[in-house]
């Protein structure tokens, strides 16, 4: 049987696999959209490829169905073709050769070396989180993601054994930390005492276009790491307020809501 290197075929540029299964898609931003080749489904811009992350997401209503809305150039194959995980990577290393491996390790968590001087630091707390935790691999959310959201695993304190996820506001500003059940724990989300539960997360990452709304916290980090970062999902129940904040964060950001 022959010897395949998933992680160095996994790395393998996603836009050249892409060309490879002839997709036709069209730059927009730093990332490559059209419609889904898998269903081909109309949606223009439900596709859509992240160079820099080398990941692809779909939120056409056939890639919802499946476990994960994306994932590597493996993954891609696999979906396209309608193979197994190992044949879909055996087409890569035939076409192309094994890929590439990844020269560097990920960095270390960038945290500014500021403190405040009384109190609660979030800072200093963020240093403590691991993002390369055992417990966290079974969410296939990398560690740069994870740096990226202010997110690790938590060894100690209130959300011990969760997965802490830093809740900033539209300015970025960390305001508190969100212990979510990896699980199936009850309460899924942990709050610090005296916090009340915002409205929506991942407003701190909304930039103009579409808005895509999710239902949890680990399917926004999900669509981070696969690409689309212009994802919130909400945390508390609909109400007339919430959907007052909603329209005031679509018109703040030029965005359109997509579900």
């Amino acid at each position: 049987m022959q010897q395949l290197d998933f992680n160095k075929i996994r790395d393998y540029p996603i836009t050249d696999v892409a060309t490879m299964l002839g997709f036709k898609l069209t730059e927009k931003g730093d990332q490559l959209v059209g419609c889904c080749p898998v269903s081909q489904l109309m949606n223009p811009t439900a596709f859509k490829i992240t160079p820099s992350k080398n990941r692809f997401i779909c939120f056409c209503a056939e890639c919802k169905k499946f476990p994960k809305q994306g994932g590597d150039c493996i993954e891609m194959v696999r979906r396209f073709r309608r193979v197994e995980h190992r044949e879909a990577a055996a087409e890569i290393a035939k076409y192309f050769g094994a890929g590439k491996a990844a020269d560097n390790a990920p960095p270390k968590q960038e945290v500014s070396p500021e403190r405040k001087p009384t109190g609660f630091d979030p800072l200093v707390y963020l240093e403590t989180l691991d993002t390369t935790h055992d417990e966290l691999t079974i969410l296939g959310i990398s560690p740069q993601t994870l740096r990226d959201y202010k997110a690790g695993y938590s060894s100690k304190g209130l959300n011990r054994g969760r997965l802490a996820v830093a809740w900033c506001d539209v300015t970025g500003e960390i305001r508190a930390f969100i212990g979510v059940a990896l699980k199936g724990e009850s309460p899924e989300y942990l709050l610090p005492k005296g916090f009340t539960l915002p409205y929506f997360f991942g407003v701190d990452h909304v930039r103009e276009g579409q808005l895509w709304v999710l239902p949890s916290i680990l399917d926004v980090l999900s669509s981070a790491e696969n690409g689309e970062t212009n994802v919130i999902c909400p945390l508390a129940p609909t109400t007339a307020d919430a959907l007052t904040s909603l329209r005031a964060l679509l018109l703040e950001k030029n965005c359109t809501l997509c579900f």
